[in-house]
């Protein structure tokens, strides 16, 4: 009976390794998945398809970890990320809107212009006046 009750023990606790250790690699996936799209914000054609191909993921699960992790959408995020980047540009270069829209990962200027009102309250042309 002791030897029993021995070997459950040993693989109730080998079982709660396993569940740490697949716990620990989710966790590091989740991580490397945000920072992957933090690196390739600016790529206009990042989306859960491609997402999906790098990581081996559905795209449910996807969302489901984006939103785990940041607490909001892929497409919020990306527009985050690319509205203070074109903030920068929009400060230090002399891009035209149209390029910085470009250069930040949106491929229509009018989706640019109205994701980037939406977040300042200006026109990218007003930000840079000021």
């Amino acid at each position: 009976m002791k030897a029993a009750y021995d070997d459950a023990t040993e693989w109730y606790g080998y079982a709660l390794c396993l569940q740490n250790e697949t716990s620990a690699q989710r966790a590091g996936l989740e991580s490397n998945i945000i920072e992957y799209i933090k690196e390739n914000a600016f790529d206009g054609a990042l989306d859960f398809t491609s997402l999906s191909d790098k990581f081996g993921l559905s795209a449910r699960t996807l969302r489901q970890i984006i939103r785990n992790r940041t607490s909001i959408s892929l497409r919020e995020m990306l527009n985050v990320i690319r509205i203070h980047k074109a903030q920068e540009l929009l400060i230090n270069s002399r891009m035209s809107i149209a390029e910085i829209s470009l250069e930040v990962g949106y491929l229509s200027v009018s989706y640019f212009i109205k994701n980037f009102r939406n977040q300042t309250g200006m026109t990218p042309s007003r930000y840079r006046e000021k």
